[in-house]
């Protein structure tokens, strides 16, 4: 203990006589290893902790479909038939298909808003999930008549809760219909699914489900997947349901809770770890290079008598300290970033309440990086020490401290820092190009001064149609008088929340059986008068909403552009005939007008969609208005405006149209930042590693370079030879991390807009910007040769 207490007081004593070196390493270590474990440990929670239910391999999300893109759901009647049928699948249950929406709610006299998703009662019993508190919804549960309950979820019962025990007997009420919903239990930690939910409670019997599954022993996926299709078409001809299925999808439970937040962990957790190995091979080239400028001083230590052991003692310590400091710093890093990304998370990132710092992601990357230290900081120096010790003592100024091998070797590191940083830069270059075609997107309306507010109204209160037409017809009339308000529209539902709700399939005039099988289900919207004005939506043909389009009149419809091309292509569809399918055969509806495409169900496709006067329709109490100036100036006059014409009402959500771009934008623009701080990061270590090889290259060639002066070299043939040399390993791993990057960037695939893994545009920029770099940290060094003096350099004889 006296001995490793003396090697690590030496050891101390040498960094403190290094700072600049200690510093640095220090730096790049505590940086590295940061990055490295928040991003580890989101991916170790996430991705591969299993989920907190039995064989969540053999559970199954199951649904059909026409376009791949929009989901067909099945009723309650449906998901019970197939229970019956199924041979492939031994339990079967369901949620309400549009997931986890949010609801708001009273908890005794404190109002809160919480996500619900609606399941059906062998929910939890199909997932073999077991609660933390309580119970989990059971089969009598969805018996006509049972008393209603909810089930909470862990993250809910810690946040909104305060983690009390006490929450069993709770009651929830929806502002809405204010039924009252008794918490029964509290499901475990990292059960996120459908990803969002707050709290599960039982389907209504109107819901379309989406079927969850357990297979039967034996049956595959595959298998399931066909049955299903095949019961399901039966199912659909047997009810002529409004959307025939052609097709249908399956994803096991890990794979549906995971969604579209797999690739991006995959990619980002992909890039963290290459740069963790920029930094293992920058901090073990400072090591190389200090453990080359003291071969003399342990060359002496050898020849005055010290041991092999003594020496690797000492250097063991040294190294080890420097690790120590720089895991110490890394997981304050760690912690630190981890708060901050757990802040700015999409909602789209599931199961964000089982992410800790601890465990396996600690203990990988800080024994990595140990490793690296101890092998490029130990190693080399004992290596200098080897050999001939009248031959080693004889190293001089002339001869340098560093042998041609190695110093190709470290140049071969720096290489391989660039290369790495161009595979990185690459993958971030390309989620920028993607990301700017997405906040580009012509929307085909105006977002600009446009907002989306949400009534919380007791409908048991307006309980027939004409009591809730004539309530809503007065209180949209007092809010467009509200000053700075220039427009104003009822709403189905906010925007980006999905292409399969409220879908109806047309059914033209003298269309055939056949023909209409062939028509593809269409998302209904409902608005009103102002509705294309409010959103800048342009009439391409015909008109828009009249006063005059009310329950009693004439049935009306506005199709947009999507739908017109693709049931009357080459025609007027003005004054064209369609019903729906599944509806009264004698409700037929006159189209009277054309809008043009817009992205309001999805961001990145245009979603066909046929519009109706919300008088013929039905609206929930969401609004978009239009207003002069910010949401901010007129909020709270709406609000008083609402609150005086009925207290019962009030505005529980209120949000500028940006803001709801802003969150299918979430994903994309947090990935793409922590991609390119990642490349960034490792952008500049490679350009400290080829700083520090090219800055000690120029120190050992002193004499050299002096001599050629002194023979007449100008500084400006000095200044080209050492940036050549640097642009040589510049450009060689350039051209190896281009190489790589064309391979690797397809991976992104699913993660891009608009925008090929093989872009040029992007991959050429990156290699300009490295070389760029490289030029920038060899500038320095490069002058310091131009100034050599040739009596100084000379001197060193």
């Amino acid at each position: 203990m006296d001995a490793l207490l003396a090697d690590l007081r030496h050891a101390l004593r040498r960094l403190r006589r290094a700072p600049t070196f200690a510093v640095t390493a220090v730096l790049i270590l505590g940086i590295g290893i940061g990055m490295a474990t928040a991003m580890f440990t989101i991916f170790h929670a996430v991705v591969l902790r299993k989920l907190p239910v039995r064989d969540p391999d053999r559970i199954l999300v199951l649904w059909t479909l026409r376009d791949p893109t929009v989901e067909l759901p099945l009723d309650v009647n449906e998901v019970d038939e197939l229970r019956r049928e199924s041979r492939t699948l031994k339990d079967v249950a369901g949620f309400v298909h549009w997931g986890a929406q949010a609801v708001p709610l009273t908890q005794g006299d404190r109002p809160i808003v919480l996500k619900q998703a609606m399941v059906t009662a062998g929910f939890f019993d199909v997932l073999g999930a077991r609660p933390v508190l309580g119970r989990l919804l059971q089969a009598e549960d969805g018996v006509e008549g049972a008393a209603p309950v909810a089930v909470i979820s862990y993250e809910a019962w810690q946040r909104d809760f305060g983690g009390d025990p006490r929450v069993l007997g709770r009651r929830l009420t929806t502002t809405q219909d204010q039924t009252s919903y008794a918490i029964v239990g509290v499901t475990p930690p990292g059960l996120d699914f459908p990803v969002g939910t707050d709290y599960w409670i039982r389907p209504r019997p109107f819901d379309l489900i989406d079927v969850v599954a357990r297979l039967a022993p034996n049956a595959t996926p595959s298998s399931a997947q066909s049955e299903f299709l095949s019961i399901a078409r039966q199912l659909d001809l047997q009810r002529r349901a409004p959307a025939y299925p052609t097709g249908a999808a399956v994803r096991t439970l890990p794979q549906a809770v995971l969604g579209d937040a797999k690739p991006i962990l995959v990619a980002l957790t992909a890039a963290v770890t290459l740069l963790l190995l920029i930094v293992c091979v920058n901090v073990g080239n400072l090591l190389l290079l200090r453990a080359s400028l003291r071969a003399p001083e342990i060359v002496i230590r050898r020849a005055l008598g010290a041991s092999s052991r003594q020496i690797g003692r000492l250097l063991v310590a040294e190294s080890a300290l420097l690790a120590t400091a720089g895991g110490a710093l890394g997981l304050v890093c760690a912690g630190g970033l981890l708060h901050i990304l757990l802040a700015f998370a999409p909602a789209q990132v599931p199961r964000t309440d089982v992410i800790r710092l601890a465990g396996t992601p600690v203990d990988v990357a800080a024994g990595v990086t140990l490793l690296a230290v101890m092998l490029f900081g130990v190693l080399p120096a004992l290596l200098a020490a080897r050999g001939d010790l009248a031959f080693l003592l004889r190293i001089d100024s002339r001869s340098g401290t560093e042998t041609r091998r190695r110093r190709r070797f470290r140049q071969s590191l720096v290489a391989s820092q660039v290369a790495l940083a161009v595979v990185m830069l690459a993958g971030a270059g390309l989620l920028v190009r993607s990301l700017q075609h997405l906040e580009r997107l012509d929307l085909g309306y105006d977002a600009d001064h446009l907002s989306i507010v949400e009534l919380a109204v007791p409908f048991a209160k307006y309980d027939s149609d004409q009591k809730i037409f004539a309530m809503f017809d007065d209180l949209y009339g007092r809010l467009r008088a509200v000053p700075g308000v220039t427009a104003l529209t009822p709403l189905l539902y906010a925007p980006f929340l999905g292409a399969n709700l409220m879908q109806v399939t047309p059914v033209l005039d003298g269309q055939s059986e056949a023909a209409v099988d062939v028509n593809p289900p269409v998302p209904l919207e409902g608005g009103g008068i102002e509705y294309f004005r409010t959103f800048g939506i342009p009439i391409l043909r015909g008109r828009g909403f009249l006063p005059s389009d009310r329950e009693s009149a004439p049935k009306i419809v506005v199709v947009s552009e999507a739908v017109a091309r693709r049931l009357w292509p080459g025609q007027d569809p003005v004054g064209k005939r369609f019903r729906f399918l599944g509806g009264d055969p004698g409700d037929w509806r006159t189209v009277v007008g054309v809008a043009g495409d817009v992205r309001f169900r999805r961001l990145k496709e245009a979603t066909p969609t046929i519009y109706l006067p919300w008088h013929q329709l039905i609206t929930f109490g969401t609004f978009a208005v239009r207003t002069r100036d910010a949401l901010g100036s007129v909020l709270p006059a709406v609000r008083r405006t609402v609150r005086e014409f009925d207290p019962q009402i009030d505005v529980w959500d209120a949000r500028t149209m940006d803001d709801y771009l802003a969150k299918p934008l979430a994903q994309p623009r947090l990935s793409t930042l922590l991609l390119s701080v990642f490349g960034l990061v490792g952008l500049l270590l490679a350009a400290i590693g080829l700083y520090g090889i090219v800055a000690s290259t120029v120190q050992e060639r002193t004499r050299e370079l002096g001599v050629r002066v002194a023979l007449g070299a100008t500084p400006g043939r000095l200044r080209r030879d050492v940036l050549a040399a640097a642009l040589g390993v510049t450009s060689v791993g350039a051209v190896v991390g281009l190489a790589a990057a064309l391979v690797s960037s397809r991976l992104l695939t699913a993660l891009l807009f608009q925008v090929s893994p093989t872009d040029p545009i992007t991959l050429a920029g990156v290699c300009v910007l490295l070389l760029g770099v490289g030029v920038g940290a060899a500038y320095l060094p490069a002058r310091r040769a131009m100034r050599i003096d040739p009596v100084v350099a000379m001197r060193c004889e």
